[in-house]
C-alpha cells in the first residue's frame, strides 16, 4: 500500500533533483558497485525498497528512487526503473514494482508491477492501473 500523489509540488524543484540524479549515475563511480553487495547498501540509502533474494545490479538508471520496489531474485541488467513518467508536459509519479530479469534496454514507468521470469531486452513496459490484488490509498 502506498500514499498516491500524482503530481509533483514543484515542476521547478522537481527538475533539479531529477538533473542531480541524472549526474549521480552518468559520470560517477557507481559502476564500480555493480553486482556487489554494495549496489544494494547504496540503492537503499537512495530510498529504494529492496524485498526478498538477492538484486544484481547492472542498471542503467533508477530515477525517483523511494518510488522503486525490488522484489528478489532480480537482475536488472542496462535497464532503466523510473517512478515517474512524462506525458505531454504532466509529470506522473508512482511506484515501480520489479522482479525477475530484466534484459538491457528495458524500461519501467511509473505505475509498472512487473513480476516476469524475463523481461526484454528493449522493451517499454507501459504502467498498469493498479497492482494485482494490492489497493491504493
Amino acid at each position: 500500500m502506498y500514499i498516491k500523489k500524482d503530481t509533483p509540488w514543484s515542476k521547478t524543484l522537481y527538475s533539479v533533483v531529477f538533473v542531480f540524479s541524472a549526474h549521480f549515475w552518468e559520470p560517477s563511480f557507481s559502476c564500480l558497485l555493480w553486482g556487489t553487495p554494495f549496489a544494494n547498501l547504496a540503492l537503499r540509502g537512495l530510498g529504494c525498497t529492496i524485498n526478498g533474494g538477492p538484486l544484481w545490479f547492472f542498471g542503467k538508471r533508477i530515477y525517483d528512487a523511494p518510488l522503486v520496489s525490488i522484489n528478489g531474485p532480480t537482475i536488472v541488467d542496462s535497464s532503466w526503473l523510473n517512478g515517474h513518467s512524462v506525458v505531454r508536459g504532466k509529470i506522473d509519479l508512482g511506484p515501480c514494482h520489479v522482479g525477475g530479469v530484466l534484459h538491457e534496454r528495458t524500461v519501467c514507468l511509473a505505475h509498472t508491477y512487473l513480476e516476469a521470469k524475463e523481461m526484454g531486452p528493449f522493451h517499454f513496459v507501459a504502467p498498469t492501473a493498479a497492482p494485482p490484488g494490492g489497493d491504493i490509498v
